[in-house]
């Protein structure tokens, strides 16, 4: 298992929540991967990992837990603010 950085972000250009890993690579620059994106539905969110990405890293499971949660959160207090 490799041991990177997650971040969860929302993504402007494809207009959803991803879960993405930085990397350095060799020489010195990094590289970033989305590993698991979150789609909306009318009772809260769904991850998607993308292949394998996702179960590489020993964090991701962790991130995308505590992702999801503060998403259904955010889902939760929105649709309470509508009624």
């Amino acid at each position: 298992m490799i041991k990177g950085d997650i971040e969860f972000i929302y993504s402007h250009i494809n207009k959803r929540h991803e879960l993405h890993t930085r990397r350095m690579k060799p020489d010195g620059e990094y590289a970033r991967q989305t590993i698991a994106y979150f789609t909306e539905h009318r009772e809260g969110y769904d991850m998607t990992t993308i292949g394998q990405r996702f179960f590489i890293d020993d964090d991701a499971w962790i991130v995308a837990k505590h992702a999801l949660e503060f998403l259904d959160a955010l889902k939760e207090a929105e649709d309470e603010e509508e009624l």
